[in-house]
């Protein structure tokens, strides 16, 4: 029997990535890694949007559910809230209201664009080893073998 190469006991690597596009590559990689350093723990999350980005994906969300719900709803809504709206703006709402579907349609991929972070953050034992933020370069698997190499963890294909 081939004695195993000579890893790190509990070496741990945290990859933080975008979700909205990098769903398939990190399948790959977590396949690679999983056959060729079976003992590493390996935990993907998604990379955190800023506090400013959350919040105005959660408003456009929620203008969107409101936007539907006044296509759907608008005069059961004004009715059941006894809104003070004029019956003519009500009525040329009413006659009007499919105007509304292209603005909901559009804020979908306004949403989905201001999600993205462009993020593929890799850590190993805590220490950044490879940042697409700042190098603007997705790793392919032979470079990310290549960085954890260099940390001193060597494969050890069961």
């Amino acid at each position: 029997m081939a004695p195993k190469t000579e890893t790190k006991a509990g070496n741990r690597l945290s990859i933080l990535y975008d979700k909205t596009g990098f769903a398939p590559h990190i399948k790959n990689i977590q396949e690679n890694l999983k056959a060729e350093f079976p003992d590493l723990d390996v935990k993907t999350d998604a990379y955190p949007l800023t506090t400013s980005n959350q919040a105005l994906v959660t408003l456009i969300f929620v203008l969107q559910v409101a936007m539907t719900l006044a296509f759907m709803f608008a005069s059961q809504i004004v009715d059941y809230f006894k809104l003070p709206i004029d019956p003519e703006h009500l009525k040329y709402f009413e006659q009007n209201k499919f105007m509304v579907v292209p603005a909901m349609l559009m804020l979908s991929p306004v949403r989905q664009l201001i999600s993205k972070t462009g993020a593929f953050e890799i850590y190993l034992n805590d220490e950044r080893i490879w940042s697409t933020l700042t190098s603007r370069v997705v790793p392919n698997y032979s470079a990310l073998k290549s960085a954890i190499e260099k940390k001193g963890v060597k494969p050890t294909k069961k």
